[in-house]
């Protein structure tokens, strides 16, 4: 079992919206800003640009994510390829190179938590039940 603490229960996170397995956070002040990126986060904050990331609750339900869009992950996690097979390999791959997409997307099963940054426009999040 795990427990998170201060993570969604403290004054710089906002809930936006809650939905089955899925919960969008934005954070009112960024506190990990590194010097590198400070002139960004400044102007980002003077436009009421937020960070946002979306957690899921693996217990509720399965989830398929596009691949590299984790950002990280507590509890019972397993990750598969989602792959049958080397035939559905070539059909993903095919139907990847078309779109645009990628051919392996992780799908995530156990009784943890997933987050994933919202602020990616490539992440995309599926819900498997």
């Amino acid at each position: 079992m795990f427990q998170i603490s201060n993570f969604t229960d403290n004054d710089d996170i906002r809930v936006l919206s809650s939905l089955g397995p899925f919960t969008v956070i934005e954070y009112l002040r960024d506190l990990s800003v590194m010097p590198g990126n400070a002139e960004t986060a400044y102007f980002c904050n003077a436009m009421n640009v937020r960070k946002r990331q979306v957690i899921c609750d693996i217990s509720k339900a399965n989830v398929t994510v596009q691949a590299g869009a984790m950002q990280w992950m507590v509890g019972n996690v397993h990750a598969t390829t989602g792959l049958k097979g080397v035939g559905d390999l070539f059909g993903k791959a095919v139907r990847g190179k078309v779109t645009g997409e990628s051919a392996i997307k992780p799908e995530y099963t156990g009784d943890g938590i997933y987050v994933v940054c919202y602020c990616c426009s490539s992440s995309y999040i599926f819900c498997i039940s």
